[in-house]
């Protein structure tokens, strides 16, 4: 999937966890448990150490010579590479990220770059064995909706966490994983956490640990598949660039559901993309939505179609360490026991428990229904949740068996093979991965005449490449499906193509403009040619994610504080079929006034008489737009150019004469000299 030029990503990194962190509580009950120590999330600061920047490239320039040159830029060796994402890492030590950076964006290859941001796992602590077992699948109706359906072993839901560990209960199960933090195929996980408990595997177990075979428990989904994906190395550390490699490979590699108790409070375009990749291919994806306790939004959760899973507790209530809000789908119970090494029972707590429950209930709802899509998944969820005290999810606590039910049973009694993704209204561009659900009798799928150039495949989960090239319109794919008596079924996939990159003409503020406070940031002369239409635009300054407007006209509020210094301000325009490209724009922020001082002139206690001159010095970074005479408290003169000179006729004025200067910068920012005053 990906080349690896040289390995040498440190732990100081801060590598992704699990979000939905974990922590043992004291008490067996719940309402007791104490809350998680919590991840502290995604680094919004660089790091002490060196740091990893993630440089993504325009599409279709990636070379050899490209990656040579960029590394000469960089004066870096490229750590990681992704050939299937025109993206790779570079490690710069901390004190060169913001020169580093901005050489790269700089040039013409480059679309943008961004930090490596960290975040981490929650520390375990062991709880006395009293919490009795599976509480969480028998409150949330687990039994009566293994009445519809225990699963299928045509459905496969990838767990990208920190590995996983075939057990008894697994074994049958499992499907070849990856691992791309080591980038190798064993996704085994090899650090476990205190007690020689598996954070992995034990979200593994609640989504498909075998049922109704006396041993251990039952995972949500009994017959389904597990693929696992490691995207975290030790102490639960991963990293942006790792999950977001796991996402795309788990899609690539016949994901049905994808879990992910993993997350932090940075907004990431590179992880976002490869999210929108799975749901807008068919594949639902469930996250935990953190461990924080607040309504702070955590990613993956918070990002567009994720259903995002809180904690309850036995009672209906939000765990206190759950994160919630309006942005969060919905509640599952969020906790869990566990088997440590020792032999002895635990329960374990996070939203990192409460999330592959929901993934189980989206694995049997797509066992009963194949063909339903992501949205219709959720809807079956949302739609039939218990209400909850608080509403501190946007519907309520998931039920099993009601959401389940709520789909529609799909028995096929002929051959046939049907389109699951993409949608014919999705845009897609570039190699086009078509995913295909066929009855158990298909043995093979390959490109109908006309369309040779799709490669076959001869096992279930059926995914095939359609390379596209540079072509943009509609197109409908033929593919040939075959079972072993030799029957065939002709399945046609319609495609809405776009290769074509959106284009940006211009922003404002003016390129070395002078702005304070507040600035709206516009986005003009926005288009997409390719039809696919504009997805958003992202708008970053110094590489730090600012906001989004997806609806034109597009602009973003970009607060500068008390910056003094050059913002190099970066919009990101995305079209629907995952094409982008840059716009990049300096201005000056100046949000401090500028020095002013009266250089000669009667001194404060002075008396006067008749005309005198004052004469006051100003200098700014940015340049003094104008100097300002004010007596009495109105402005009575104004001077442009230095030296700033005024004649001041004292008979106009009382027997108290209150003299002040003030000087303003372009910005409009404003300082007084020392206030002096005469008698007359």
């Amino acid at each position: 999937m990906r080349s690896i030029t040289r390995r040498s990503l440190a732990a100081a990194l801060g590598l992704i966890v699990t979000g939905g962190g974990v922590a043992f509580a004291r008490s067996a009950s719940a309402e007791q448990a104490p809350e998680p120590i919590r991840a502290t999330g995604w680094a919004t600061e660089a790091p002490d150490g060196p740091a990893s920047l993630i440089v993504r490239l325009k599409d279709g320039v990636a070379s050899t010579a490209s990656l040579q040159r960029l590394e000469r830029v960089a004066d870096a060796d490229v750590a990681e590479r992704s050939d299937a994402l025109d993206a790779f890492t570079v490690e710069v030590p901390a004190g060169e990220i913001d020169a580093t950076a901005a050489a790269l964006r700089r040039d013409p290859a480059v679309a943008y770059v961004e930090l490596d941001h960290p975040l981490w796992a929650s520390d375990v602590y062991p709880n006395d064995p009293e919490f009795y077992r599976q509480w969480g699948a028998r409150t949330m109706r687990y039994p009566a909706a293994w009445e519809a359906t225990s699963g299928s072993s045509s459905v496969t839901v990838a767990v990208i966490d920190t590995g996983v560990n075939a057990g008894p209960e697994l074994a049958g199960a499992m499907v070849p994983g990856y691992d791309t933090y080591s980038n190798d195929s064993n996704p085994a996980d090899t650090h476990l956490m205190e007690g020689g408990i598996s954070h992995g595997t034990t979200v593994a177990h609640q989504i498909g640990a075998g049922g109704n075979e006396g041993i251990g428990g039952a995972g949500g989904c009994w017959t389904c598949r597990i693929m696992p994906v490691k995207v975290l190395g030790p102490g639960g550390r991963g990293s942006n660039f790792t999950v977001a490699e796991g996402i795309r490979w788990a899609v690539d590699h016949g994901a049905d559901v994808i879990n992910l108790s993993l997350g932090g409070p940075e907004h990431t375009d590179y992880l976002q993309e490869q999210i929108a990749y799975a749901i807008d291919r068919g594949i639902p994806v469930v996250a935990a939505a953190g461990n924080e306790g607040t309504t702070q939004r955590q990613y993956p959760a918070a990002y567009p179609g994720v259903i995002s899973v809180a904690a309850s507790d036995e009672n209906e209530r939000r765990f206190a360490f759950s994160t919630y809000g309006s942005w969060v789908t919905v509640a599952a119970p969020g906790s869990v026991q566990v088997q440590r090494s020792d032999k002895a029972w635990t329960a374990i707590y996070g939203t990192s428990f409460a999330s592959p429950l929901v993934a189980g209930v989206v694995a049997l709802g797509r066992s009963r229904s194949p063909e339903a899509t992501p949205a219709q998944l959720t809807q079956a969820l949302t739609s039939t949740t218990v209400a909850v005290p608080g509403r501190y999810v946007a519907t309520g606590r998931v039920d099993a068996a009601a959401a389940v039910t709520a789909l529609p049973e799909t028995v096929s009694s002929t051959l046939s093979a049907r389109v699951q993704s993409p949608a014919g209204s999705t845009p897609v561009r570039g190699n086009v991965g078509i995913r295909v659900v066929a009855d158990s009798r298909i043995r093979s799928l390959a490109g109908a005449p006309g369309f040779e150039s799709v490669a076959a495949d001869t096992a279930a989960p059926f995914v095939l490449t359609y390379p596209s090239g540079s072509f943009s319109g509609k197109v409908t794919v033929k593919l040939l499906a075959t079972d072993d008596a030799g029957a065939t079924a002709t399945v046609d996939v319609p495609l809405t193509i776009d290769n074509v990159v959106p284009v940006i003409t211009g922003t404002s503020p003016a390129a070395k403009s002078k702005r304070r406070g507040v600035v709206t940031v516009t986005a003009s002369g926005v288009a997409d040619s390719g039809g696919a239409g504009i997805r958003e635009l992202a708008l970053y300054a110094d590489g730090k994610y600012v906001g989004k407007d997806t609806t034109a006209p597009y602009s973003v509020k970009y607060n500068t504080g008390k910056l003094n210094k050059t913002v190099a301000l970066q919009w990101r325009v995305f079209d629907r079929a995952g094409n982008s490209t840059t716009f990049n724009r300096a201005f000056y922020a100046d949000n401090v006034g500028p020095s002013v001082a009266i250089k000669s002139g009667p001194k404060n206690g002075a008396k006067v008489k008749g005309t005198v001159k004052v004469v006051a010095t100003a200098s700014d970074k940015y340049g003094v737009d104008r100097v300002e005479l004010v007596i009495n408290g109105k402005k009575v003169a104004t001077d442009k150019a230095a030296p700033h000179t005024f004649s001041i006729n004292t008979k106009k004025y009382g027997k108290k004469i209150k003299v002040q200067v003030r000087a303003y910068d372009a910005a409009g920012n404003v300082r007084y000299a020392t206030t002096r005053t005469w008698k007359r």
